[in-house]
């Protein structure tokens, strides 16, 4: 995934804009992936957010803008990609920004 960042220490919040993915495995022969990505702060569960799913694509592209809330320096940030799978969410990739 592509993304950016921007810390702000006096609001306690990072301004992420989580752009694209690239190279994503499908989930079927017959069928691309409909990609989404999730972002979070790690082992802050109420930070949890989530892209558009942008449907039947390997190359996703969201230009996402977010602010992740209570974010203190230091703090981990998580991004999956997934997938709607045939009867859940399907895991495609994850990444932990330290």
């Amino acid at each position: 995934s592509h993304f950016v960042t921007a810390f702000d220490s006096e609001l306690r919040a990072l301004a992420v804009t989580i752009v694209s993915a690239q190279g994503l495995r499908s989930i079927s022969s017959t069928k691309k992936a409909d990609p989404y990505c999730i972002c979070q702060i790690a082992d802050k569960e109420e930070s949890r957010m989530h892209t558009k799913v942008v449907y039947n694509t390997l190359s996703p592209v969201w230009n996402h803008e977010t602010i992740l809330h209570q974010y203190e320096q230091g703090d981990d940030i998580e991004f999956w990609v997934a997938t709607r799978g045939f009867r859940d969410e399907e895991p495609l990739g994850y990444f932990r920004l330290a």
